[in-house]
């Protein structure tokens, strides 16, 4: 399996959201999701880290040069949290050396390995049918 965990979860969420906003189109990404096509999963602590990213004065939108967040944050509650299954999941809950060694090399990421490291056996299972 690749190196599933090379990147921050939040960080799709936050560039499909600033660019939708920025753009006033709609993402691929939030068509594909709200059209059933993809179903997004992803740790409950990325929905946490979106959300701190969103508040006012925060890195992000320093970054950004937003000082006004109100139309993200309408945007990220009405058209992305009701598409994106969030899981409550910890790097602990999964028995797996690759879990484990994302979780060593990079704390924030185990949650999103472990998610990984399940859905992609389902995935594999699914292929067989």
């Amino acid at each position: 399996m690749a190196d599933y965990a090379s990147g921050r979860g939040y960080g799709v969420l936050l560039n499909s959201l600033f660019r939708g906003v920025m753009s006033g189109k709609d993402e691929r990404f939030l068509v594909a999701t709200e059209s059933g096509i993809v179903r997004v999963f992803a740790p409950e602590s990325v929905r946490r880290e979106v959300e701190e990213k969103l508040q006012p004065g925060s890195s992000w939108c320093r970054k950004r040069h937003l000082d006004d967040v109100a139309i993200f944050r309408d945007r990220w509650v009405r058209r992305y949290l009701p598409v994106v299954r969030f899981v409550a999941i910890q790097a602990r809950d999964v028995a797996d050396p690759r879990v484990s060694a994302v979780a060593q090399r990079d704390p924030t990421d185990g949650a999103f390995a472990a998610l990984v490291s399940l859905l992609a056996r389902s995935l594999a299972s699914c292929g067989s049918y």
